[in-house]
């Protein structure tokens, strides 16, 4: 999280931790849930893994697109990197 800092966890689940942090540039406080792409199904092979990385970019598009409505969690930003990909939504 090179444009974020703060504690480390304050929750963990199934494929992951959700964090508390602070923009380094801007100082605003955000949540972000960090989704481990390995921990994908029983087998774990390549397949299962892109599967999986599409299913959350798909869920990702949901929550933008309804970003404005009182009852789904605001979605900032989304950021890849080679072990999660990572949520960053209203803390």
């Amino acid at each position: 999280m090179p444009l974020y800092s703060g504690p480390p966890r304050i929750a963990l689940h199934q494929f992951g931790v959700v964090s508390r942090a602070i923009h380094k540039q801007t100082r605003k406080r955000w949540a972000i849930k960090s989704i481990r792409k390995k921990q994908v199904g029983s087998d774990n092979s390549r397949a299962g893994t892109n599967k999986f990385c599409r299913d959350i970019k798909s869920e990702v598009e949901i929550m933008f697109l309804l970003g404005g409505h009182d009852n789904v969690i605001q979605l900032h930003e989304v950021y890849e990197d080679e072990e999660a990909i990572h949520l960053v939504m209203v803390s």
